[in-house]
């Protein structure tokens, strides 16, 4: 678990199971100046995707809804998310769930 994420990953599927929706989560994790995974990333790696310099820890619904979407954090590997059409494409195909792989009980699960 990453000390810094593991928490934040950890209060969105609270607040969730209390519920709250995704906009409403946002607006708390915004209001309590929690950065945003784009702003992580950036901070760590120097990858601008996904970050805002205006506004570093403003989230959006669709974060925590992609958040809450994934099977990753209950202990699951998950493969072949996406495809390319040839080793020469640059353009991924991202794969519907009857070609992807889920591997349970993999590793620790972040949540319950």
């Amino acid at each position: 678990m990453d000390d810094e994420t593991g928490p934040v990953v950890k209060e969105i599927f609270a607040l969730c199971l209390s519920g709250l929706g995704p906009t409403k989560i946002a607006n708390i994790l915004t209001a309590k100046n929690i950065p945003t995974p784009g702003t992580i990333n950036y901070r760590r790696y120097g990858n601008k995707q996904g970050y805002c310099p205006q506004a570093p820890c403003k989230w959006i619904y669709q974060t925590i809804s992609n958040i809450l979407e994934r099977v990753e954090y209950l202990g699951h590997t998950v493969n072949f998310k996406t495809t390319k059409k040839s080793y020469k494409s640059k353009k991924v195909i991202i794969n519907g769930d009857d070609k992807r792989m889920v591997f349970k009980n993999t590793h620790p699960a972040l949540i319950d």
